[in-house]
């Protein structure tokens, strides 16, 4: 099988090719630092287990079938980053100087340009958010402080309610209704 025109119709035979490609290339550049990434791909082998290993293969299948929702659900995500992002700059970027700090540098998370702005809101979804609610409130005037106490409440709120509707779905992602079956008799434990 190996020498005939049937290898490349098996895409197990083709996998296998690429990772040792890969490997001879290991090989040939191994004299140049930094193409030691290339090592890592050998690990891919691992996936060949698929092939004989049913549990694998079913879990190698999952993952795959999710990975459309998962790119929609990430799109969503950083539209809403984006969107908290913006309002927060619009918020509190005037507010982010050197003054309002003394004699410590202004904060490295801030709202002052977009990409902080951005790596901020990411930051608080990490759950991450108390010292930098310290350092907006530092930076507010006293007379806007309820800026801060509106906004900052807001992004885990929304994302909490996006993530929650997003689990109590109930259809998966080939949109079949998923339905719960009642408990049999044999199955309950009597007291």
């Amino acid at each position: 099988m190996a020498l005939s025109k049937d290898f490349f119709l098996c895409g197990w035979n083709i996998f296998d090719l690429i990772i040792v490609s890969v490997s001879l290339l290991d090989l040939i550049f191994e004299l140049i630092e930094g193409l030691t990434v290339l090592r890592g791909l050998r690990l891919l082998r691992v996936l060949k287990l698929a092939q004989s290993w049913t549990t694998m293969k079913v879990l190698l299948s999952i993952i795959i079938s999710t990975i459309g929702a998962l790119g929609n659900l990430t799109f969503v995500l950083v539209i809403v980053i984006y969107i908290f992002a913006v309002i927060g700059m619009q918020l509190f970027s005037k507010d982010y100087t050197p003054d309002k700090f003394a004699p410590d540098p202004v904060p490295r998370w801030n709202f002052n340009d977009f990409f902080h702005s951005f790596m901020m809101i990411f930051r608080i979804l990490c759950g991450e958010w108390i010292e930098p609610l310290w350092d907006c409130m530092r930076a507010e005037e006293e007379v806007r402080t309820g800026a801060s106490f509106s906004f900052w409440p807001c992004f885990p709120i929304v994302m909490t309610t996006f993530i929650s509707h997003r689990d109590c779905s109930k259809t998966d992602t080939y949109g079949i209704r998923k339905e719960r079956r009642p408990a049999s008799p044999s199955s309950c434990r009597r007291l």
